[in-house]
C-alpha cells in the first residue's frame, strides 16, 4: 500500500513540475517517528528533509523542418506556419499512435502552385502524372514531394495537405499496404490536430454522411477488407467516392477504441513487415470476436447519432 501510495505521489509531483507549479529541487522528503514516508514542496524547520532530485526526462519528439517551395502565388507567412505545424501533427500521430519509427523517415517537400492550370502542368510534367487532371492534390513517392495548389477553400487546401503527408509517411516506411488502409489513415489525418499535449482526430463531417445512412454502395465488412487494390479507383469512381468515406469511417471506428486501435496498429505493422494477406484474414486472428463481431460494430457506427473528436 505504501509503494502504491508512494507512486501516485511521484506522478502528481511530475505533473506540478511540468505545469510549471515547482521547479527543480524543491520537493523534500522525510520519515516521521512512526516510519511514514512523506514529501513535500516547502522546507520545514526542525525535520530531517532531503532534497527529492525529479529526473524528468523532456518527451522525445521534435518536429521537422519542413520545406514549403511557393510558386507564382503569395502565400502568407501564417499558412506556411501552419503547413509546417499540421504536417508536423501527421508525423507526430504515426510516432504517438501507431508507434512507427518516424525518424526513419525523410521529412517531405511540398510545392504549392498558384491554380489548378499550373498544379496540372507541374503534375503532369515532373510527376508524369496520368490523372493529375482530376485531384486536388498529389504526393509523388519518387520525389518525396507533395504539388498542390492554392484553393477557394482554405481549409480544404489545409487538408489535402495533411492527406497527402500520410501517404508520403505510409510510402516511405511501409512496403505494401492495401488502397483501403492507405486511403482509411490519410482520410483521419486531413482533421488530425494537437490539443494541448495531446493528439485528436477530429468529425470528418462528409464521410459521416455518406455511411450514416442506408446506402447499397456501403460494402459489407469482409467484402470491403478483402478488396484488392487494383480495384479501388474503379470501385471508388463508381460508388461516387463512397469508397473514400467508408474507408475514413471505418479506420476511425478502429481509433476510437482501445481494442479497435490495438488491431488497427497490429494491422498496419503487419503490412510493415511484408505480410501481404486480406486485412479480412488478420482481422479473424486479431480483431475480438471476429469478422461479425467488426460487422455489428460498424453497423452500430454507421447509425450512430454522437459525433466528435477522438482523442489520444
Amino acid at each position: 500500500m505504501k509503494f502504491l501510495l508512494m507512486n501516485a505521489f511521484v506522478v502528481s509531483v511530475f505533473a506540478l513540475f511540468l505545469g510549471g507549479g515547482v521547479s527543480a529541487g524543491e520537493i523534500y522528503r522525510w520519515v516521521d517517528e512512526n516510519g511514514k514516508v512523506h514529501y513535500s514542496d516547502k522546507k520545514v524547520e526542525g525535520i530531517n528533509q532531503s532534497e527529492v532530485e525529479l529526473n524528468l526526462k523532456k518527451s522525445s519528439w521534435t518536429g521537422f523542418d519542413i520545406e514549403v517551395n511557393v510558386f507564382d502565388t503569395n502565400l502568407p507567412a501564417e499558412d506556411i506556419e501552419r503547413i509546417e505545424t499540421d504536417v508536423n501533427n501527421v508525423y507526430r500521430f504515426y510516432d504517438r499512435v501507431l508507434y512507427f519509427d518516424i525518424y526513419k523517415t525523410v521529412p517531405v517537400r511540398i510545392t504549392v502552385l498558384a491554380n489548378k492550370r499550373k498544379y496540372d502542368e507541374y503534375t503532369k510534367t515532373k510527376f508524369g502524372a496520368k490523372f493529375g487532371y482530376s485531384t486536388v492534390g498529389m504526393y509523388s513517392h519518387r520525389f518525396n514531394e507533395i504539388a498542390i495548389y492554392v484553393r477557394k477553400s482554405k481549409e480544404g487546401f489545409f487538408r489535402t495537405i495533411k492527406h497527402e503527408a500520410s501517404h508520403a509517411i505510409v510510402a516511405s516506411l511501409v512496403p505494401f499496404i492495401p488502397k483501403w488502409l492507405n486511403e482509411g489513415i490519410a482520410e483521419n489525418m486531413e482533421t488530425v490536430y494537437l490539443e494541448g499535449d495531446r493528439l485528436a482526430v477530429a468529425h470528418h463531417s462528409g464521410n459521416y454522411r455518406k455511411v450514416s445512412h442506408s446506402d447499397s454502395r456501403v460494402k459489407q465488412v469482409k467484402a470491403f477488407l478483402s478488396m484488392p487494390s487494383r480495384n479501388w479507383n474503379k470501385q471508388n469512381a463508381s460508388s461516387s467516392s463512397m469508397a473514400y468515406a467508408q474507408a475514413g469511417e471505418m479506420v476511425r471506428l478502429f481509433l476510437s477504441s482501445q481494442h479497435g486501435l490495438s488491431f488497427i496498429t497490429r494491422l498496419i505493422h503487419a503490412y510493415k513487415r511484408g505480410d501481404k494477406r486480406f486485412a479480412s484474414v488478420i482481422a479473424g486472428e486479431h480483431y475480438v470476436g471476429g469478422l461479425q463481431v467488426m460487422q455489428n460494430h460498424w453497423d452500430v457506427w454507421r447509425e450512430r447519432k454522437q459525433v466528435g473528436a477522438v482523442k489520444f
